[in-house]
């Protein structure tokens, strides 16, 4: 029985140097890997609007619209887990402490994939006609099936965006609509579909009123 006992805290013993272990390397690693995070974030943002040189965050509070799809659970109290914000990117040509000139906006939209939220960096600017228009994308994170969905990283793909309003930011086979890519029309909708939802919260946080 001792042995057993003996055996049980030495086990215990172990695992409570493990865990201190690795709690000591994350608070060591944390900052450096957030810190690479951010810059990552620096150099996606100038990819897809390379025009500007200052990037100034603001953000707006939207309420968080019910997944049609799921059914409420009777069986559970349902929580009201509220809204959030829509955060992006004033991009600026910042020529001096006295004058900038408004280049467009950067965002980051998340669209729900065939197996993970595809997060896509998205530069916009104003076109002649007042729409909002893609000036270049970048998939900054996705884990789809390689080889089907996670072609989405490719620039044959992301080319496709570019130029597009809300008007022909449409998944489809017909001419001016965005062609899926093959076997991973899920993929490309949750890309696409994410984009426009990230120009039409764009209008709305900046009071632009466009068709």
């Amino acid at each position: 029985m001792m042995y057993y006992v003996k055996l049980g805290f030495v086990l215990l013993l172990i695992s409570g140097i493990a865990a201190g272990v690795l709690a000591m390397v994350n608070n060591v690693t944390k900052p450096a890997i957030e810190k690479k995070a951010l810059e990552q974030e620096n150099q996606d943002r100038m990819l897809v609007l390379s025009d500007a040189n200052k990037f100034v965050k603001d953000s707006l509070a939207v309420e968080k619209k019910a997944d049609e799809n799921v059914k409420p659970n009777p069986l559970k109290i349902q929580k009201d887990d509220g809204g959030g914000f829509f955060y992006y990117y004033t991009a600026l040509d910042s020529v001096d402490a006295n004058t900038e000139n408004l280049v467009g906006y950067v965002f980051k939209a998340y669209g729900k994939g065939y197996s993970s939220t595809v997060e896509t960096m998205v530069g916009v600017k104003v076109n002649q006609q007042g729409e909002y228009e893609v000036n270049k994308i970048k998939i900054s994170s996705q884990s789809e099936t390689p080889g089907l969905g996670a072609n989405c990283v490719k620039d044959f793909f992301i080319d496709r965006f570019v130029g597009r309003t809300i008007a022909t930011l449409i998944v489809g086979k017909d001419e001016g609509q965005i062609v899926s890519l093959t076997g991973a029309t899920i993929t490309s909708d949750a890309v696409t579909k994410s984009i426009r939802a990230g120009i039409e919260q764009l209008k709305t946080a900046t009071g632009e009123v466009q068709q």
